[in-house]
C-alpha cells in the first residue's frame, strides 16, 4: 500500500513530463518513433490513472523492449527511460508485485538523476 501510495505521488509530480518530452536522443533517425514511444507512454499514463494495472504494465513494458533494442545515447535518453519504467512501477504497484515496483521506480530514480 505504501508503494501505491508513493507511486500515486510520484505520479503526479513525474507523468505531467510525458506529453512535455522534447528531447530527441541520438541514434534514433526518425522522430515518429520517439512521437510514438511518447503516445504510448501517455496510454499507459492514462491506463495507470483508471487504474488499469496490466493494461499499463503491458504497454509500459512494449515501450521499454522497443527502446532497449533501438536508443544508442544522447541528450533525452535517461529521461524517455526512466519515465517508461516509472510508469511500469506504477503499474508493478497497483498489481501488488511491490519487490518489482520498488525496483522498476529506483531504476527511474536512477536514470532521471543521470
Amino acid at each position: 500500500m505504501r508503494y501505491l501510495i508513493a507511486a500515486v505521488i510520484g505520479l503526479l509530480l513525474f507523468a505531467p513530463q510525458v506529453t512535455a518530452q522534447t528531447h530527441r536522443p541520438v541514434g534514433v533517425k526518425r522522430p515518429q518513433v520517439i512521437d510514438r514511444w511518447v503516445r504510448n507512454m501517455n496510454k499507459a499514463d492514462t491506463a495507470v490513472k483508471a487504474g488499469e494495472w496490466k493494461k499499463a504494465h503491458r504497454t509500459a513494458n512494449a515501450v521499454l523492449d522497443e527502446m532497449c533494442g533501438r536508443i544508442e545515447g544522447g541528450e533525452g535518453v535517461a529521461t524517455l527511460l526512466a519515465t517508461a519504467t516509472f510508469l511500469r512501477a506504477l503499474a508493478e504497484a497497483g498489481l501488488g508485485n511491490e519487490e518489482a515496483a520498488n525496483w522498476d521506480y529506483t531504476a527511474a530514480q536512477t536514470l532521471v538523476v543521470l
